[in-house]
């Protein structure tokens, strides 16, 4: 975009000047990660930049910071004693794709190039802008919230199978109780003695007198 601009009376007195503008993701963007908190961070980002600026410059490159922001954890916790700025990295006027950016400053040449500005401006990392996904979810895992909220499930599950355990018991018990009490009432046959059993009679032995 190029921008025409005039800030005296006379028309003719003009100048213009070209603008870039990048629509880019935060998903594309690398941040730094500061151990400072923001209102430290704040009044000494734009120096930081300038002093990167100078040792890139020499590689072709071009880096423009973003806004400074508390650090966003990648369990979207908020950490106040830290400080995270997202970048964007240029390359002939063209802004590097985020694989090359990760590739060029994990290198141990850009490591040791910018050793010392990390040093005094308290760098302690640089990763990805945004919290990816899958790491939000393995973190919401390892919370107590979410332990809790298992947990709970599982006593109601166990609620459930108790209340069917006991009903089936007491359907099981009903019935054999009603089995039961119908064989004690049942009626039992006389017993009768057969008729053309022989009658035996005893009588006493007769002793005579002893010889």
């Amino acid at each position: 975009m190029k921008i025409r601009a005039n800030n005296s009376e006379r028309v003719k007195r003009h100048t213009f000047n070209n603008l870039k503008i990048f629509v880019i993701r935060d998903k594309s963007l690398l941040k730094f990660v500061f151990a400072r908190p923001p209102s430290e961070i704040q009044g000494i980002i734009r120096p930081f930049q300038e002093q990167l600026q100078q040792k890139l410059k020499p590689l072709g490159l071009e880096l423009h910071i973003l806004d400074t922001q508390v650090l966003t954890r990648a369990d979207y916790t908020l950490d106040f004693t830290a400080t995270s700025s997202c970048f964007q990295m240029f390359k002939n006027g063209a802004a590097i794709s985020l694989q090359e950016m990760q590739k060029l400053m994990h290198s141990e040449q850009m490591k040791q190039e910018l050793f010392d500005t990390y040093v005094e401006y308290g760098v302690s990392e640089v990763e990805m802008c945004s919290v990816r996904k899958l790491q939000v979810a393995a973190s919401m895992m390892t919370s107590a919230g979410t332990w809790l909220v298992i947990l709970a499930a599982f006593i109601g599950l166990a609620a459930i199978v108790a209340a069917c355990t006991a009903c089936c018991l007491k359907k099981k018990y009903k019935k054999h109780s009603k089995r039961s009490l119908q064989a004690s009432r049942a009626p039992t046959e006389p017993y009768t003695v057969g008729m053309g059993v022989p009658t035996l009679y005893y009588s006493e032995p007769i002793y005579g007198p002893l010889s």
